[in-house]
């Protein structure tokens, strides 16, 4: 979980708990969470934000990840497995 202080907005703090974490599970969450920024911006090939300003660029962010969340699920359960769970829910 990521999150900003409120008086020190310079310091951002990935993982609270960093203290207790060896470098190697330090390095895996750092690949874990990098993935979907990469395969955004390399394989698709978004270098950059088309927008300007803070509202939009986080909206577009959050667009590319819903898009890429939704191939990865549907890459792993298919189209049909996913209509068939949003339908239930």
């Amino acid at each position: 979980m990521a999150y900003i202080t409120g008086e020190d907005r310079n310091q951002i703090i990935l993982f609270p708990e960093a203290n207790e974490l060896d470098s190697n599970d330090q390095e895996e969450a750092e690949m874990i969470v990098e993935h979907p920024f990469g395969t955004v911006k390399r394989i698709w090939g978004y270098n950059h934000f088309l927008t300007r300003g803070l509202v939009s660029v986080n909206t577009e962010n959050k667009l590319h990840l819903l898009a890429y969340n939704l191939r990865r699920v549907i890459s792993i359960m298919g189209v049909e497995e996913m209509v068939r769970r949003l339908t239930l829910a």
